[in-house]
């Protein structure tokens, strides 16, 4: 993925993103590389592609149209990152709370909840 040249010029911090998304606007098949990029391990990489993306939205969103299913794709899949973390905050809070008023196991703070 890093190994594209489109996410290569993404992943430089001065790049022109406008410039990138009139590019991916006229070269619809480029959209791939940008959606693969929303996935990367580089938060420069992620966060361009996303830009991107909202640039593209702004300046012509029927080029994204043909992709409504991706989208909604991610939208359930980040529905599902979030509320996992959001358990797991809400379960470590609960654990600590639990354990300040003298609950000594997890079952008891389950119990005492």
């Amino acid at each position: 993925m890093a190994g594209s040249k489109l996410l290569q010029q993404i992943s430089k911090k001065d790049s022109d993103k406008e410039a990138i998304a009139a590019k991916v606007i006229d070269q619809p098949e480029l959209l791939a590389e940008i959606f693969e990029g929303l996935n990367a391990d580089r938060a420069n990489i992620k966060y361009g592609c996303d830009k991107i993306l909202r640039l593209i939205s702004e300046k012509a969103p029927a080029v994204l149209y043909p992709k409504f299913d991706f989208f909604y794709q991610q939208l359930e899949q980040r529905e599902q990152f979030f509320q996992r973390k959001l358990r797991k905050i809400y379960e470590e809070k609960t654990l600590r709370n639990s354990r300040r008023n003298g609950a000594r196991s997890v079952w008891q703070c389950v119990r005492h909840h």
